[in-house]
């Protein structure tokens, strides 16, 4: 059976998206090892922002001649490789789909409409077509936004108007697909996403002791001290960074003894924390850490005893679900994939509330919490055994 991978186009390297998509290939890579599941083929689509050298490499180690790879022209704007991958599965796919029987675009939409291919698509939300309430930081104009907005409505009204299998992060995404259209339930399916191998073998390490050691080399690497608290900074304006900053500022002296680190997902967020800080004139222990290896993400929430990531909107929200697996408290947002998680070391706020974000971070704080076990997580393997499953189940049903 061959099986076509839409992979998506990728504006950060450790977007949260950027680690659904690679991590749950090369989970399925190896499961197609197995007698289950030896019948698969996949073709992968994508830009050159997603298949790096090292990624191609890690594909073609454990793709055993099972996996082809096609590569979509790349532009200088991430909009005009957007517009020009609806343009090629439009279009041009048609006269060049082989013998696919099934399509899979990993990332909100889906473009291919050929008669005789099962259709399935990845929604991890409907954030581009109804965007959350404006964060206090306005990153575009109002008419602009709409546009963009009412741009995205008409793309997911259109697939989802079509004979399409749907998967979803969350049951919160589904609900939220049900009330926006009419699809039928047996086309909706939630697969929860999980951690990928990078975290797993890190908590392995972990539950050994073993981890020590790499600890103490990152914190001596980038000049930190331990048990700090960690805030997750964006531009971005559902990741709400304003409010977050507000939140911490207000907070009394006794919750700021701890150093503070911020890991930036760009320049311009870590000026606009540094901006922040400097108008406020508070001088805090704080570091800044940009551009971090994936690597190296486990060891920083392990060594984190509190995470901060309040956003407005989230797909899954992985950062959320990775800081909990390695046993560090979390402040969230209530919006988050989160919620229905049992533990302590959740701290849940109404991200538009300053004084309920400030209130989730005291909380966060109670002596002991870095001592609770943290609760049995999905894994990324777990996911790709869920989809392949899925795939087999569309085409016994559709014979």
């Amino acid at each position: 059976m061959e099986v076509g991978i839409y992979l998506g186009r990728h504006q950060k390297n450790l977007s949260g998206l950027g680690v659904y998509v690679r991590s749950l290939l090369l989970e399925m890579l190896e499961l197609l090892e197995e007698d289950t599941y030896k019948e698969f083929k996949l073709t992968l689509y994508g830009g050159r922002d997603i298949l790096k050298e090292d990624f191609l490499k890690k594909i073609k180690a454990r793709g055993n001649g099972k996996v082809k790879i096609v590569e979509l022209k790349t532009f200088f704007s991430y909009k005009i490789n957007i517009l020009y991958d609806i343009f090629w599965f439009s279009f041009l796919f048609p006269f060049k789909k082989n013998n696919i029987s099934l399509i899979h675009s990993l990332c909100n939409l889906s473009f291919v409409r050929t008669k005789g291919i099962k259709n399935v698509l990845t929604l991890h939300d409907l954030y581009q077509a109804y965007p959350p309430k404006l964060s206090l930081k306005k990153e575009k104009s109002r008419l602009k936004k709409k546009i963009i907005s009412l741009f995205y409505r008409y793309l997911f009204f259109k697939q989802f108007s079509s004979k399409l299998y749907v998967l979803l992060d969350s049951k919160s995404v589904e609900d939220e697909v049900k009330i926006r259209y009419s699809l039928s339930s047996l086309k909706l399916k939630v697969i929860e996403l999980g951690v990928d191998d990078v975290f797993r073998n890190y908590m392995l390490l972990k539950s050994k002791n073993a981890h020590l050691k790499k600890e103490e080399d990152f914190l001596r690497k980038y000049n930190l001290e331990s048990d700090f608290t960690l805030l997750l900074a964006s531009n971005s304006a559902r990741k709400n960074l304003r409010r977050q900053l507000e939140a911490y500022f207000l907070l009394e002296d006794e919750f700021k003894t701890r150093p503070l680190v911020v890991l930036c997902d760009g320049k311009d967020s870590k000026r606009a924390v540094k901006e922040y800080f400097r108008e406020k004139g508070d001088k805090l222990n704080i570091s800044y850490l940009l551009n971090l290896k994936r690597e190296d993400m486990p060891v920083l929430f392990s060594a984190s005893s509190v995470v901060i990531n309040a956003t407005l909107a989230e797909g899954y929200g992985l950062p959320a679900i990775e800081a909990l697996f390695l046993g560090s408290s979390i402040v969230t947002s209530e919006l988050s994939s989160l919620k229905g998680v049992s533990s302590s070391l959740i701290n849940y706020c109404n991200p538009y509330s300053v004084s309920s974000i400030k209130n989730a971070i005291k909380g966060s704080f109670r002596e002991g919490k870095k001592s609770i076990k943290p609760p049995k997580l999905r894994t990324m393997k777990d996911v790709s055994l869920d989809v392949l499953d899925f795939y087999k189940k569309i085409m016994l049903d559709e014979q």
